[in-house]
């Protein structure tokens, strides 16, 4: 099996961020799900699409996936792995490549609706997750801007900052469980 290029398949750079990795995922997939586009390629390419997202999009897999690939790149352009029914030599790198492949296997047999609503949750869902984490952090640098001043002796500020903070947190704690 040879090596795939997943930047290459979802149209991106190698320096891509989560966002632009998550944009192109979700045009493409929804451009090739095999409900929407009749094209005999598109079942393939759909699979493609949505393993090389899994891995891109996740930080350890992609981290493993950029030293595997450049090393693949300086090699002869027909390289396969010796064991060629790998596609990396990396034990976990195969191991989520084929979790992904199956996960998109199941995303192919579901309806373009369904997986459409699926797709929007999980954008939706990650712009939750993103608005909490900036929350906690300006609470965090709250806590911390008001510890500084009261060993500055700015003890007024230091209070009204800490509890700003401890507020901030309380807040970002609530919204996490209610969701």
């Amino acid at each position: 099996m040879d090596k795939a290029n997943y930047y290459e398949i979802l149209g991106i750079s190698s320096t891509a961020t989560k966002e632009e990795i998550k944009k192109a995922y979700r045009k493409l997939a929804l451009q090739y799900h095999p409900d929407k586009n009749k094209s005999p390629d598109a079942h393939e390419r759909f699979i493609e699409i949505n393993e090389a997202y899994l891995l891109l999009y996740d930080d350890e897999a992609r981290a493993k996936y950029d030293r595997e690939f450049k090393t693949y790149q300086k090699k002869a352009p027909a390289y396969k792995s010796e064991k060629n029914e790998e596609a990396f030599e990396d034990f976990d790198l195969n191991d989520w490549s084929k979790k992904a492949k199956k996960q998109a296997e199941q995303y192919s047999k579901m309806s373009y609706e369904s997986f459409y609503n699926l797709v929007k949750g999980v954008v939706k869902e990650t712009g939750f997750q993103f608005s909490n984490v900036i929350v906690y952090m300006i609470a965090g640098i709250l806590v911390l801007s008001g510890i500084g001043c009261l060993l500055r002796s700015n003890f007024v500020l230091g209070i009204i900052l800490i509890g700003m903070g401890v507020s901030g947190q309380f807040i970002a704690s609530k919204r996490w469980v209610e969701h």
